[in-house]
């Protein structure tokens, strides 16, 4: 514990130039996969355990993603930083 506060988190000591939280930088790890632009709720929920739905939902905007729902109601996470991927793919399809 030397060199840090007994106070100061443990993931600031392990991460400490990281602004974000790491279940942020978790959240953008699986929105950020090059073979997928879109993740389910589900999904992410099932990856990012330890939250209840609406905090994970409130990671998921910190961590710059936006929600979706498609036809048939289920709902989808995206980063907003992928949408012109997201179009791209959409138009060549």
């Amino acid at each position: 514990m030397k060199g840090r506060p007994a106070w100061t988190p443990r993931f600031q000591a392990r991460w400490p130039r990281c602004s974000a939280q790491p279940s942020e930088e978790t959240a953008r790890h699986f929105l950020g996969h090059k073979g997928y632009t879109d993740r389910s709720f589900e999904t992410l929920q099932m990856h990012l355990g330890g939250f209840d739905e609406e905090e994970l939902r409130r990671i998921l905007v910190r961590a710059g993603a936006i929600r979706i729902f498609r036809e048939d109601g289920s709902e989808w996470w995206r980063l907003l930083s992928r949408m012109d991927e997201y179009i791209s793919k959409k138009n060549a399809s």
